[in-house]
């Protein structure tokens, strides 16, 4: 199941219920507020089928969009995070990573009651 906000969507990931992806994310939304769209998602599409292990998003360097989001999650301590080493995708041509974030659930839920 596809599940979206007018940016933001949460998408399984094919062959494992492990992971999913998170894309589509609006650059100029603050890191804050992206996490609280990320749990809006969540809450409304996936809340009745367990917590999801893993969260992993990609992000041009040049936007840096994925790297502010991924020191957030960090600094407020929400888990830990996983990166890749920066990358050329063959397709555009530009430097790509990747992040894993191996979501605290009481540390976001306790986050989201504190905001």
């Amino acid at each position: 199941m596809r599940t979206t906000t007018d940016d933001m969507m949460l998408t399984p990931s094919q062959g494992c219920c492990a992971l999913y992806e998170l894309h589509g994310f609006d650059d100029e939304l603050q890191s804050g507020h992206k996490v609280d769209e990320f749990l809006d998602l969540y809450d409304s599409h996936y809340a009745g089928r367990g917590q999801l292990c893993f969260v992993f998003f990609t992000d041009t360097l040049a936007k840096s969009s994925g790297r502010r989001l991924a020191a957030y999650i960090e600094k407020n301590q929400l888990g830990a995070i996983i990166s890749t080493i920066p990358k050329t995708n063959p397709k555009s041509h530009r430097k790509v990573m990747c992040w894993i974030w191996d979501i605290d659930w009481k540390a976001l839920r306790s986050w989201q009651e504190n905001r």
